[in-house]
């Protein structure tokens, strides 16, 4: 039955990203002619794996995952279980991931950072409100939409506060680069709590304006002979708490991060003390900041429940008993759906209302319209119109997103032949596109090759693109940078820098 009804319902499309147990694909909802992406389970490989308990744990976050009704937290639709198969449908955010933002610039002028930490600060004060600590937070569980709005995803790691409990240490703590110090040494005399989110915040605003993480292991070899981050070296970092910050970053900036990156967390920021910091306050007018995005109860729109019951078979008044009881169904997904749609249509015709929270703040029902607040001064703009330090200044690892050359052909067989040299495997997905991996790293990334339109390059007709599918953000910075810098008969690189590098 549910294979059926996938079938009817969803064209799948190309994968965008893949897991231990799970892959991602692309798909439209052929009712509606809306795009969604849907995460594909093998719940046999993953019982098989890991026991009856991670399919507990899956189901678990599809349970906090439907709960959330946030601007800035992804949307779930419908889960579709079957015997061997479960397909989670969620909302589609064609911007990627944020990692890759982070390495298509660099790193990111201040004021762009700002807007993006105050749309993540948002999602976890939402979600923090909700008794939920999410445990995971890195730029691969941040998305973009395609106005460049933060969704934040993966609630895999996700727990639920209650009577004011410790949570366990390092265990279930998350991904190394952004634990925070209590997790790692696990005294149960310090709480494990919501502060482990901020600090894993300031881990990410640290990469969104350094371009890389503030504490690193030693790089020592695995059995293989391949080079890998020693996990000891790499705690101690983080335990000790020093790290440097480039002299490109604002004193503002840097006084941010020390309040958020402190290893004591009942001395840590709180999310309203971030609020109330000079470099928060730098980039935004403070009367329009109207704090985390909270939506009101569901407002029922009589026009598309009116129009599913002229053009579907879903008996309208169960989807809205469903919509009231925050259930979720083949129908509810078609109403949310065709809701997006008809938004999308008229953008201006909103039906969530503002109310307000505990705290007697205004709520924007739209979190959109709360990042839509953002505003630079001018004083700033002009600053900042005419630097260049995202193309120009690397942290210590430098970057690559992308490169410039004339002949498509002659860069395709020197790629080819570096990609051998290292040991890479490769595959054809189409004449100019190639899908790339990596198996001692356990990376995957894609390559293509596309036309520059017309007078865009005087000195280019192509581009070539390198997309992250799978593996460790960092490493395959690493990875790519090194394919690329080999590649230098065909290539004219943008975005790699020598630590000398400086602005004027």
């Amino acid at each position: 039955m549910g294979d059926q009804h996938l079938k009817v319902n969803y064209q799948i499309g190309k994968t965008v990203g893949c897991g231990g147990f799970c892959k991602v694909k692309l798909a439209t909802h052929i009712p509606t002619g809306e795009q969604v992406a849907i995460k594909i389970f093998d719940k046999q490989a993953l019982i098989e794996e890991d026991g009856e308990e991670s399919l507990a744990k899956l189901l678990e976050e599809n349970n906090v995952l439907g709960r959330m009704r946030n601007d800035h937290v992804v949307q779930l639709y419908e889960v579709i279980d079957t015997a061997d198969i479960m397909y989670i449908v969620m909302e589609y955010a064609s911007g990627g991931e944020l990692f890759d933002y982070i390495i298509a610039h660099g790193h990111l002028e201040e004021y762009e950072a700002c807007s993006i930490l105050h749309q993540i600060l948002h999602s976890l004060e939402y979600v923090h409100r909700h008794n939920v600590v999410h445990r995971d937070l890195k730029p691969e569980n941040l998305l973009l939409d395609k106005e460049r709005m933060i969704k934040l995803i993966d609630f895999g790691l996700a727990d639920e506060m209650k009577d004011g409990r410790r949570l366990e240490g390092l265990e279930h703590g998350g991904s190394p680069s952004y634990l925070a110090p209590e997790v790692i040494i696990d005294d149960e005399d310090v709480p494990i709590d919501y502060a482990v989110d901020i600090w894993s915040l300031g881990v990410v605003l640290y990469a969104l304006l350094a371009g890389a993480l503030p504490f690193s292991g030693e790089t020592v070899e695995d059995e293989d002979g391949c080079p890998e981050e020693d996990l000891n070296s790499l705690f101690q970092a983080i335990v000790t708490g020093e790290y440097t910050v480039p002299d490109f970053v604002s004193e503002d900036a840097k006084e941010l991060l020390d309040g958020m990156l402190t290893a004591d967390p009942t001395e840590r920021l709180t999310a309203p003390q971030i609020r109330e910091t000079r470099w928060y306050q730098r980039f935004i007018d403070g009367d329009d900041e109207a704090g985390a995005s909270e939506k009101a109860a569901e407002v029922i729109r009589p026009e598309i429940l009116e129009e599913m019951k002229q053009t579907t078979k879903y008996d309208t008044a169960e989807v809205r008993r469903f919509i009231e009881e925050g259930n979720f169904s083949a129908g509810t997904a078609h109403y949310a759906l065709l809701c997006k749609k008809r938004d999308r249509a008229a953008p201006n015709e909103r039906h969530q209302p503002v109310k307000a929270d505990k705290s007697g703040a205004a709520d924007g029902a739209n979190g959109a319209q709360v990042a839509a607040s953002f505003r630079i001064g001018e004083p700033i703009a002009a600053q900042y119109s005419h630097r260049t330090v995202s193309a120009q200044v690397q942290h210590r690892q430098g970057t690559v997103s992308h490169a410039h050359l004339k002949d498509a052909e002659e860069a395709l067989v020197e790629i080819e032949a570096t990609l051998g040299e290292m040991g890479i495997k490769w595959k054809k997905n189409g004449v100019m596109d190639i899908m790339c991996t990596d198996e001692n790293r356990g990376i995957v990334f894609e390559l293509r090759i596309d036309d520059i339109e017309a007078g865009a390059d005087a000195e280019s007709t192509h581009k070539l693109r390198v997309n992250r599918i799978q593996g460790d953000i960092w490493e395959y910075k690493q990875l790519t940078r090194q394919l690329l810098t080999a590649c230098t008969k065909s290539l004219a690189l943008h975005h790699i820098t020598n630590d000398e590098t400086s602005v004027e």
